[in-house]
């Protein structure tokens, strides 16, 4: 999206702060393809023996539990990366288990958005459906105006808490030339 002065006047600062993010997200992702990770001349041994290691096996038992609950698993303990190209990975600090582990990290947060967008939409549409059958029901006496009255409140107080955003704090992976840190 192109932000002109005349939009950039109309957003609310919410919005533009939103858009800074999102602006700073992309220069982060512009650079990460390019190679521009601070840490990879840092980096000189495999990831793999790492997340293999003794130190972090409470942890990969409990990432393999979880996600093999839902039929996923992950597996970083070879140095390899068959789904490597240069399309897909962008350089070559992005090759191998780390980078394959970090491009995990941001592919679960990709879908994780993605599928909680798709959850989020169709339990809104599910409640204003309730809404629906609630307003166009025949409410004879007194008592079960009331009641659905009292259902359509606790349904509008559902659909606002719905509508909020939800923030996960999670520990950086990646730093780029600008000094931002990324998952």
């Amino acid at each position: 999206m192109t932000v002109t002065k005349e939009v950039v006047m109309a957003l609310s600062p919410a919005e533009k702060q939103r858009a800074y993010r999102e602006r700073q997200k992309e220069r982060t992702r512009e650079a990460a393809k390019a190679g521009d990770d601070k840490l990879s001349a840092v980096v000189t041994s495999s990831f793999s023996p790492h997340w293999s290691g003794a130190a972090e096996r409470q942890e990969v038992a409990f990432l393999n539990e979880t996600l093999a609950s839902i039929g996923l698993s992950l597996d970083f303990s070879k140095d390899e990366d068959p789904e490597c190209d240069d399309g897909l990975a962008g350089s070559a600090a992005n090759r191998g288990s780390l980078g394959r582990a970090e491009r995990a990290v941001a592919a679960l947060l990709d879908s994780a958005t993605a599928l909680a967008g798709i959850i989020n939409r169709f339990k809104l549409a599910e409640i204003e459906q309730a809404l629906d059958r609630i307003a166009q029901a025949n409410h004879q006496d007194a008592e079960a105006k009331a009641k659905a009255l009292k259902e359509a409140v606790a349904l509008e107080e559902m659909k606002k808490f719905l509508r909020k955003e939800v923030r996960r704090s999670l520990p950086p992976t990646v730093i780029t030339s600008g000094d931002v840190a990324t998952v």
